[in-house]
């Protein structure tokens, strides 16, 4: 008996690890799918991206409902902490008021809890002008909708892309440079309009965005090796000399998120990898943001 109670402590810590892991894993399966944009050709066989008087807007996060556990937690937490304050157990009142206000309207941004519509404000703090409004009031639902035609949108895009060309987009910071590539690839919620793509695409974002894996492994990232074309890409997207600083050369591993690379290594390895795949349309956003200025002409 000594051996299994003396591994009941890491036997609970597993459960738990594996509780937090299932409502993570539940709430990402619960949101909603993702409108995939189908691609539709154009009429113009000359032409590979036309858009025709698109309005794109940023849609709002995705809602995640609350379990009915969740839900009778948050009630029963929310009343005590009114009744408490009401009955004048807690010093700081106020404080308190504040805490219970702001809790409610996390839960209201999210959406997690509509159920709890009662102020949580005890009487004598609820008459007075500073606290008159609460999160489900006239005013913060105008609010809301003032935020809502607010978002940023691109409102009435008209343009084309013809084949073998290279476009540029140029313009202020803020002014939707990237939007234009998001749209393209359906990350934006377009409201009208038309989008005309021919052939496939492959996108680079600000960020780069590297697998858990080795450098070539993120390179052909599931595509055949071929080893002349991987040659060729890893010499146009400069990363021969990186290739001799690292350890294994392009067999090293590259940690969760790249944090044994710097952020001009994982900018090119990304443009390698779109490179490497061959497809018809590149979107680069900004993909020499990251690198030296030398590394930059060479790209």
């Amino acid at each position: 008996m000594t051996q299994p109670f003396s591994q009941l402590p890491m036997y609970m810590q597993s459960a738990i690890t594996v509780m937090v892991s299932q409502a993570r894993v539940r709430d990402f399966l619960i949101l909603p799918e993702l409108n995939v944009i189908e691609q539709i050709p154009s009429k113009n066989e000359s032409v590979a991206v036309e858009v025709i008087d698109g309005t794109f807007i940023w849609s709002d996060p995705p809602e995640i409902p609350m379990s009915k556990q969740e839900k009778m937690k948050l009630e029963k937490e929310a009343q005590r902490r009114k009744q408490n304050i009401s009955n004048g157990k807690d010093q700081n009142k106020e404080q308190n008021n504040k805490n219970i206000n702001q809790e409610m309207q996390v839960i209201d941004k999210y959406g997690r809890q509509q159920s709890i519509i009662e102020s949580s404000q005890s009487p004598s703090s609820s008459s007075s002008p500073s606290s008159s409004s609460s999160p489900y009031s006239s005013e913060s639902a105008s609010s809301t909708k003032q935020g809502d035609l607010k978002r940023p949108t691109l409102a009435d895009i008209n343009f084309k892309l013809q084949k073998g060309t290279l476009t540029m987009v140029i313009g202020s910071v803020g002014s939707g440079k990237s939007s234009i590539g998001s749209a393209l690839i359906g990350d934006i919620e377009k409201q009208s309009g038309e989008i005309y793509m021919s052939g496939s695409i492959a996108y680079c974002p600000q960020t780069a965005w590297i697998n858990n894996n080795t450098v070539r492994g993120n390179i052909t990232f599931g595509c055949e090796y071929d080893e002349d074309k991987y040659n060729e890409v890893i010499h146009v997207c400069a990363l021969e000399p990186d290739f001799q600083t690292l350890a294994a050369g392009d067999m090293t591993a590259i940690g969760e998120k790249g944090v044994n690379l710097s952020g001009g290594q994982k900018a090119r390895i990304q443009l390698a990898r779109a490179v490497y795949s061959d497809r018809d349309i590149y979107i680069l956003d900004d993909p020499l943001s990251a690198v030296d200025a030398h590394v930059g002409r060479i790209l």
